[in-house]
C-alpha cells in the first residue's frame, strides 16, 4: 500500500503550476498517517520556497542537487513534473508524468484504500480540467 507521493518538479512550467493545486487537495485530505507528502524541486530553496507560497503548498518540499540531480536521476526522470506512488517498503506503485487527471484520481483511490476512508472528490464540477497536459 502506499506510503509516499513524490512529485518531482520545476517551479517555472505551466503544467507544475497547473497540477500542484490538485497535489495539495489530495495532501490535504489523505496526508498524515500512514501517508507522507514530499516533493522534490529542482528548483533552487528561493525559487522553490516562493513557488509554494504562490500555489498553496503546504507539504515538505525538498531541494534536488542542482550539480547532479541526484533524485531525479535515481528515479530516471525524463519530464517534470511528474508523481511518483511508493510503497512503505520503497516500491514504486505508480509514476505518471505530466498532468494526467486519470492518474491523480487513481493516486485518491490508492491513498483512500490505504487510509480506509472515503474517496474525496479531486475536480469540483465547476472547474475545467483537461484530461491530460504534457510535462
Amino acid at each position: 500500500m502506499p506510503g509516499i507521493s513524490l512529485p518531482n518538479f520545476r517551479s517555472n512550467l505551466s503544467t507544475t503550476k497547473f497540477t500542484f493545486p490538485f497535489l495539495e487537495r489530495l495532501s490535504k485530505h489523505y496526508g498524515g498517517h500512514a501517508v507522507t507528502f514530499l516533493g522534490i524541486s529542482q528548483d533552487d530553496a528561493r525559487s522553490t520556497t516562493k513557488f509554494a507560497r504562490e500555489h498553496g503548498i503546504t507539504f515538505p518540499i525538498l531541494i534536488d542537487d542542482e550539480n547532479g540531480y541526484v533524485v531525479s536521476n535515481a528515479y530516471g526522470l525524463t519530464n517534470v513534473p511528474t508523481i511518483f506512488l511508493i510503497d512503505i517498503d520503497g516500491t514504486v506503485k505508480m509514476s505518471s508524468m505530466g498532468f494526467d487527471k486519470k492518474d491523480l484520481e487513481t493516486v485518491g483511490a490508492e491513498l483512500a484504500e490505504r487510509k480506509k476512508i472515503s474517496l474525496a472528490p479531486l475536480f469540483r464540477p465547476d472547474e475545467i480540467v483537461p484530461a491530460n497536459k504534457p510535462g
